[in-house]
């Protein structure tokens, strides 16, 4: 199962910022321990996407323009440009 999530958070937060992430890494190691066999994190304003696999380990990409899935999604390729810029297209 793929799911992702996507967290903006204004800049000048950052305490807040620090809390929303290790919660969402916490969620990404949640889905893992569930049964996912691979998550999804798309950080947009670093452009990077951490990918967390049933095998335990995290995989983390950075300046990259599409991801492909594995496993279950094998085919699967999600075109980033929009999410790194999404008033461009």
């Amino acid at each position: 199962m793929l799911r992702s999530q996507v967290k903006s958070v204004a800049h000048g937060d950052r305490p807040r910022l620090a809390r929303e992430e290790k919660l969402v890494r916490e969620k990404m190691q949640e889905w893992i321990e569930n049964g996912a066999q691979s998550a999804w994190l798309i950080d947009p304003e670093a452009q990077s996407a951490s990918i967390y696999r049933a095998d335990g380990t995290i995989e983390t990409r950075s300046t990259i323009e599409l991801i492909t899935g594995e496993g279950l999604v094998a085919g699967f390729t999600l075109d980033l440009a929009f999410v790194w810029n999404p008033f461009a297209i």
